[in-house]
């Protein structure tokens, strides 16, 4: 285990690797959803890309695909990248949140529909630098 972690903190950048404007790049997958509201867990399966800008302070901004994010909800970290976003779909507005361990590439991702925790998806994510 220990080998492990070692092995992956090797691999992934960390916030020292990044200038002050750069941008990380997440490639996500996700492979299974808790259904929070009905306490079920189920098997599936998609992915989705984002692309967060850094600067010394942290997150200056966090881009998905038909997506508003905002900034100033964002944390980075040494430990961690996360940020919350909203879409407008069929006439409601849903907010997520994105939480990326840069530790053991785990993600979660959490989706609020009126203001409650609905679902909430699992997966990892890869690191690039863009």
């Amino acid at each position: 285990m220990l080998k492990t972690l070692v092995a992956s903190l090797a691999v992934l950048p960390t916030i020292s690797a990044f200038s002050v404007a750069d941008t990380i790049s997440l490639d996500c997958t996700y492979q299974n959803v808790l259904d929070v509201e009905r306490q079920s867990n189920s098997v599936t399966t998609g992915n989705f890309s984002a692309h967060v800008q850094s600067t010394e302070n942290g997150i200056a901004g966090a881009i998905v695909k038909d997506a508003w994010c905002d900034p100033r909800s964002g944390l980075l970290s040494e430990m961690e990248i996360s940020f919350a976003c909203a879409i407008d779909m069929a006439g409601q507005r849903f907010s997520y949140t994105v939480t990326f361990n840069r530790l053991n590439s785990l993600l979660e991702q959490r989706f609020f529909i009126g203001g409650k925790l609905r679902l909430i998806y699992y997966g990892q994510c890869k690191v690039a630098r863009k």
